[in-house]
């Protein structure tokens, strides 16, 4: 039996939480205000935090010049730092030095929220209005392109992807188990998650022979990822399955019909692995559809947006099977 979960621990406030919360003040109707996030952001932009890390006990004058700020631009965004305890200065004049959330920041996945593709999504958020009017991605009013197209040369984007969905690696065995896989010989695979899958499916002891749909600069990603590149295919071509790993969590409904109906070109059996739904147990939930709107020009793809955009390239859907953390795995058959 395999159990997979995790459990929520909500920490008691602080007692001096009053004090620092006027920084971050909600404004009407308690929306929060969005300031913190961007001071946060621009601090890691700037170098803030590391310089801190690296020289506790700098004076907010040193800081700057080490930075190659102005004076007036660090006295800016220090007061909002250290109402959030991330850059805080004691006051017998030892310095500054990074507080409880500033250590935290010195983590790598910590800091992506403020400045890694999760963050650039956000900020596309400011083209909201335009793009419901106008029927199209945030993303794509903010850049010039749609995020398929943007991550597809962009390495740095595309393995951030990569590394999202290695949370895939703990869901896929329901996948894994599927009796699609008894006659299965032959594996093609496309999507960031496709590392995930090929672990999942070695793990599971699914000897099949894979191949790789993706080129360029995808290819060059997943290579760093996947176990045994070497025994890997890296050419499309015929397959008895493919899977389709989080393919579609950036491509607009347009690119998703392209690619169904070239994954039709040389297979009769696709599985689509896409979140459907919000995870239920995450605190922010409610904006599971937001957030794919943002990225794609679609809402979160549930059960039967899925089945029109296989209806759209050749496709029937054949059953569904639940992974966990709202993410299934479409059985497609060729129609």
């Amino acid at each position: 039996m395999n159990v997979t979960g995790y459990w929520h621990r909500e920490e008691a406030a602080a007692p001096d939480a009053e004090a620092t919360a006027d920084a971050g003040a909600p404004g009407p109707a308690g929306i929060p205000s969005p300031l913190p996030w961007l001071v946060v952001r621009a601090a890691l932009q700037l170098g803030v935090v590391d310089a801190v890390a690296d020289a506790p006990g700098l004076s907010a004058d040193a800081l700057a010049t080490r930075l190659g700020l102005p004076g007036v631009g660090i006295d800016v965004l220090l007061p909002l730092l250290a109402a959030y305890d991330v850059v805080v200065g004691d006051v017998d004049g030892s310095g500054l030095r990074l507080g409880a959330a500033g250590e935290e920041l010195l983590d790598d996945h910590e800091r992506e929220e403020y400045t890694g593709h999760e963050a650039e999504l956000l900020l596309a958020l400011a083209h909201l209005a335009p793009a419901l009017r106008d029927g199209t991605s945030p993303w794509r009013l903010a850049s010039g392109a749609t995020l398929h197209d943007t991550v597809e040369h962009d390495a740095e984007r595309y393995g951030e992807l990569v590394e999202e969905c290695e949370q895939l690696v703990f869901l896929l065995t329901g996948l894994t188990a599927d009796p699609l896989w008894e006659d299965a010989r032959t594996c093609l695979l496309t999507g960031p998650g496709s590392a995930s899958v090929a672990a999942a499916l070695d793990d599971a002891g699914r000897r099949v022979c894979l191949r790789i749909a993706e080129e360029g600069t995808p290819a060059a990603v997943l290579r760093g990822h996947v176990p045994a590149p070497d025994r890997i295919d890296w050419t499309a071509g015929p397959a008895d399955v493919a899977v389709a790993a989080k393919a579609l969590a950036y491509r607009t409904d347009a690119e998703a019909v392209q690619l169904l109906s070239r994954l039709a070109e040389w297979t009769g059996t696709a599985v689509l692995v896409e979140a459907s739904r919000p995870d239920g147990l995450s605190p922010h939930a409610a904006e599971a559809a937001l957030h794919a709107y943002t990225a794609t020009g679609s809402p979160l793809r549930d059960r039967a947006a899925i089945a029109s955009l296989a209806k759209r390239s050749g496709w029937r859907v054949e059953r569904t099977v639940a992974l966990g953390w709202g993410t299934e795995a479409t059985v497609l058959r060729r129609a």
